[in-house]
């Protein structure tokens, strides 16, 4: 994955880590980003958690660590619905 001038709030949504991400870096400038998947698990590995190898690469490759945590997050509620009138 190659990304050029984004900023880590934009870049943090991206990452698919099991769960949302969210920055709380506080950096703020627009940084070039390039990471290297690791080949894909044989067989007798099983299966790997993607968070897991997903908070590897950001660490080993961009040193920056995943924490888990708590975040208010913006939901959408219906609490109502009905047909439309026939007018």
């Amino acid at each position: 994955m190659e990304i050029k001038g984004i900023t880590l709030d934009a870049f943090a949504p991206l990452l698919v880590a099991g769960r949302p991400v969210i920055d709380h870096t506080g950096l703020t400038g627009a940084y070039d980003i390039h990471i290297e998947e690791p080949p894909p698990p044989s067989p007798q590995d099983g299966a790997r958690d993607p968070g897991a190898s997903t908070a590897a690469l950001v660490r080993a490759q961009l040193g920056l660590r995943l924490e888990p945590g708590r975040a208010p997050r913006e939901f959408l509620v219906i609490d109502h619905i009905e047909r439309p009138s026939g007018n």
